[in-house]
């Protein structure tokens, strides 16, 4: 991906230059939101949106429930401040301060880089209340489709899965004659 054009909804047909890629360590998800800065115009600098819908299909939410995307301008000398990020994201209390802190470093990130937008699609509450953002499968399953591969699907183990139920899903996999190949991303701490 890096030094390739990605194509999204955002940029349309011109894309844009992939510089980098974060992987996050993906979990098993109980609750679905959007975070991003982002540079406009109208508000002359950078802006917190973000909402407690989830984030996959954000450009939709948009449109359909635009009354629930939170959009703020953030003071650019004072910088984003904890009450501002997470004003009606519907954060449970016990993850409020966690929360903040993660936004208000996404922001110094931003500021780091020098970013025009910085999103985390989908940011997620997972099983253990650690609120972490998901991509990593999608993203290995555009670089197989890059590479001229393609994937039948994507199954994500997540937390709850049992020592016995993962050798009864590659079973189940490997039954399919039509399989050729499994592709297994292994991430300490999950099961």
């Amino acid at each position: 991906m890096i030094g390739k054009k990605l194509f999204t909804k955002q940029p349309r047909e011109k894309g844009r230059i992939c510089n980098q890629v974060f992987i996050c360590e993906c979990r098993y998800p109980r609750r679905e939101y959007y975070f991003a800065i982002t540079m406009e115009r109208s508000f002359q600098g950078p802006v917190l949106i973000g909402t407690p819908l989830g984030g996959v299909n954000i450009e939709d939410v948009a449109v359909e429930n635009h009354d629930v995307i939170i959009k703020k301008p953030i003071d650019i000398v004072e910088g984003i401040k904890k009450e501002q990020a997470v004003r009606k994201m519907g954060c449970p209390p016990n993850l409020v301060e966690e929360e903040a802190r993660n936004m208000i470093k996404i922001y110094n990130l931003c500021l780091k880089y020098d970013t025009t937008k910085t999103e985390i699609n989908l940011m997620v509450e997972d099983t253990s209340g650690i609120v972490h953002g998901a991509g990593l499968a999608m993203a290995t399953m555009d670089i197989i489709k890059f590479h001229g591969g393609t994937s039948a699907n994507f199954l994500g183990v997540g937390g709850g899965a049992t020592v016995h139920q993962v050798p009864e899903a590659f079973k189940l996999i490997t039954s399919d004659k039509k399989v050729l190949a499994i592709l297994v991303s292994i991430f300490g701490g999950i099961i």
